[in-house]
């Protein structure tokens, strides 16, 4: 399967730092640079940082489908706050997920090694069918 060209580069939204930086799944080696350098160009990037499941709760395509139950525990808490005004149900949140973790590295402890295979192996699933049952 031929892959399709990446979309144009933004240089605008670089420009409006001084430095920018990008968080990758996965780091490449020169030989699938150069098989498709392409899909592997970053024009206007000082640095790549490697930081596995970056993008979760949300997918990242061809690495690991969304966590919907995290998603949906974030959706909850929202929901309190916004039918409530309780902000503590977000605050707990955030305090758990992203002020107590004080890496990448402990917030993927944190999510647990298991759940992280789980939305890798969601890539197995066909699309069409939606995500397992376990994850709804």
């Amino acid at each position: 399967m031929k892959r399709r060209p990446p979309p144009p580069p933004r240089p605008e939204r670089a420009r409006a730092a001084q430095r920018v930086f990008v968080t990758v799944d996965r780091l490449v080696g020169n030989h699938e640079i150069r098989r498709d350098p392409y899909s592997t160009a970053l024009p206007g990037v000082d640095g790549v940082i490697h930081a596995p499941f970056g993008s979760h709760p949300f997918a990242s395509p061809g690495h690991y489908i969304h966590d919907y139950a995290h998603i949906r525990e974030y959706l909850a808490a929202s929901n309190r706050l916004l039918r409530e005004s309780y902000g503590g149900a977000v605050s707990a949140y955030f305090d758990k997920w992203v002020r107590n973790p004080v890496s990448h590295w402990e917030y993927l402890q944190a999510i647990g090694i298991e759940r992280l295979h789980s939305l890798e192996e969601g890539l197995h699933y066909d699309e069409a069918h939606g995500p397992p049952k376990e994850a709804l």
